[in-house]
């Protein structure tokens, strides 16, 4: 929901050229293209449900430094990749987690679930981010944004963690 709200507002801010946040956002695309092949092959050797922590921390993490990285493009591109990688991983991951926890017959119910909650996260941050903004200011809001999803990835997983139905994850 950042990306797609404030993150080219905020660059538009610091001076960059229409031309550069487009390609900012395609390397975010591209690499989160990418990562998602990858989700197979990791998940033979990263437990599902860490996996999809440590990748949606990442791309959270990426995006609300964006303030920090200043004008350095360099900085930007790698951070950037870094949250299309956890963004490309999430997806697939969350999908077939919660495919495997329920029935042959729920499975469509679950995807259709996943996909309403992203669409409702799409509504609802730039709502919430931009009302923020108007009482904290933009860099302010990026930094809330990213301790308020890391403290909510923190409690998910401690509760991954401590409950019995987690234990046998491979």
């Amino acid at each position: 929901g950042i990306q797609n709200s404030f993150y080219g507002v905020w660059l538009d801010q610091i001076g960059f050229p229409a031309s550069i946040i487009g390609l900012l956002i395609g390397v975010s695309n591209g690499f989160s293209a990418v990562s998602a092949l990858s989700v197979g092959f990791l998940t033979r050797y990263i437990n599902a449900h860490v996996l999809l922590l440590v990748a949606t921390t990442a791309a959270v993490v990426s995006i609300a430094i964006t303030p920090l990285l200043g004008t350095v493009l360099t900085a930007l591109i790698i951070a950037i990749a870094i949250r299309g990688v956890g963004q490309g991983i999430n997806f697939p991951m969350m999908i077939s987690i919660a495919s495997q926890a329920v029935s042959p017959a729920h499975q469509g119910r679950v995807a259709a679930l996943r996909l309403s909650f992203n669409k409702f996260g799409g509504v609802l941050v730039p709502i919430v981010m931009g009302a923020l903004v108007e009482v904290m200011g933009i860099e302010n809001t990026f930094y809330l944004m990213g301790i308020i999803g890391v403290v909510t990835l923190s409690g998910v997983g401690v509760w991954v963690a401590r409950s019995p139905s987690f234990k046998g994850d491979d």
